[in-house]
């Protein structure tokens, strides 16, 4: 995908590109779970009484190690002002998740 504007208009379009992304995966495991590990999750939380299981399980993968610093190395590769773009970033994200995916990619 190719990202166009000031780093801070980058830093918007790329968090909206990795949770639509994030978004879609829990959603669709929510409606067709992939694995029997995945249907027994959806089962549990259901059994639980969570009403948004697809937004429940898109939470639980922003939250995984590695998969924030996957899906942003991902968008950010070959970005000439990759670094002006973390400074953005940085700016508007106080997550956990977020902030050590961007150390991450910063030693990179």
């Amino acid at each position: 995908m190719e990202y166009f504007g000031t780093p801070e208009e980058v830093a918007r379009q790329v968090t909206n590109h990795v949770e639509n992304i994030l978004g879609e995966v829990g959603y669709e495991q929510a409606k067709r779970p992939s694995d029997k590990e995945m249907q027994e999750r959806v089962a549990k939380l259901k059994a639980l009484g969570i009403k948004d299981v697809g937004g429940r399980l898109a939470d639980d993968l922003f939250n995984e190690a590695g998969v924030p610093t996957d899906l942003l190395g991902d968008e950010l590769c070959g970005i000439k002002n990759r670094s002006e773009i973390l400074d953005a970033l940085e700016k508007t994200h106080r997550h956990t998740a977020w902030r050590l995916a961007l150390a991450e990619l910063r030693k990179d």
